[in-house]
């Protein structure tokens, strides 16, 4: 029988093979190099409009009030624009009555007359003549109506309201140093029953007009300024008719020295118009 030879390497052969292969020294691994870090290309940047600039905020400047107008127009009687822009009159006056225990009750026929008329029974008088005080009330484009008046029908006295522009009485004085402010109203009470005259307005009657030869313009001669009773001729008309008659209307309205200033007290009455003027 054949056998198959295999090849048989001599054994002092491969150990000289071996002993070749380890006397070659393996060839140093190279270190690695460190990789440099690319930077990214910069984007492009959009220019920011910078923000506007605001100016600091200051505080608004006051604004600067007007100042009073005042302008004497006859004796005594004025022209007045105030800080508020309200245009008026204003005519100086005093207080002719007084508190007397001895006789209390001072009725009241007028809120203001001409000094040496009706001075008994007036609120306030004054030097000023009652045409100067209508002129001055047509100059701030007052229109004047009529004064209450009666007339007779069917054997009976009818009364007729007055007319004209309205305006607003105020009685401006000074005391313990302060200015004080009324209306009329607050100076005059019933007294019967202690209640206070209704607040209200007058009305710009303008008088009337006369054949006398010295006062052609009715309140002139009679001194009748502000009404409370219905002469006829007054320049400012209180609304409601009363008769000054006591057989016709009883007497009720009198001054309340409660409140009403010490006699000879200097009095402004200021005539406004209670639409403001023009």
């Amino acid at each position: 029988m054949r056998r198959n030879r295999r090849s048989v390497v001599p054994v002092a052969s491969l150990a000289i093979h071996l002993s070749a292969c380890a006397s070659h020294e393996r060839a140093p691994i190279p270190e690695p190099r460190p990789v440099q870090p690319v930077e990214p290309a910069p984007r492009p940047v959009r220019p920011v409009d910078p923000a506007p600039v605001q100016p600091e905020a200051t505080a608004p400047a006051p604004v600067p009030l007007p100042e009073p107008v005042s302008r004497e127009m006859f004796p005594g009687v004025r022209l007045v624009r105030d800080v508020d822009g309200r245009q008026f009159v204003e005519v100086d006056g005093f207080v002719p009555i007084m508190d007397d225990p001895q006789a209390p009750d001072v009725y009241l026929e007028l809120i203001m007359c001409r000094r040496d008329t009706r001075d008994h029974e007036v609120l306030v008088a004054t030097d000023a003549k009652a045409s100067h005080i209508h002129a001055a009330l047509l100059l701030l484009g007052l229109s004047e109506g009529h004064p209450g008046r009666w007339h007779v029908e069917n054997r009976r006295l009818i009364p007729e309201p007055p007319e004209g522009d309205a305006v607003t009485v105020e009685f401006v004085w000074e005391q313990g140093g302060e200015t004080m402010t009324a209306h009329p109203s607050e100076w005059v009470k019933n007294l019967a029953d202690g209640t206070r005259l209704p607040r209200g307005e007058w009305l710009f009657a303008g008088s009337v007009e006369t054949d006398h030869p010295v006062f052609p313009y009715g309140a002139d001669g009679s001194g009748n300024v502000v009404g409370l009773t219905t002469f006829g001729d007054e320049v400012l008309a209180y609304p409601t008719v009363i008769s000054p008659e006591a057989a016709i209307d009883e007497p009720v309205w009198g001054a309340d020295f409660d409140h009403v200033p010490p006699f000879g007290t200097a009095v402004v009455v200021r005539l406004i118009p209670v639409t403001g003027g023009p």
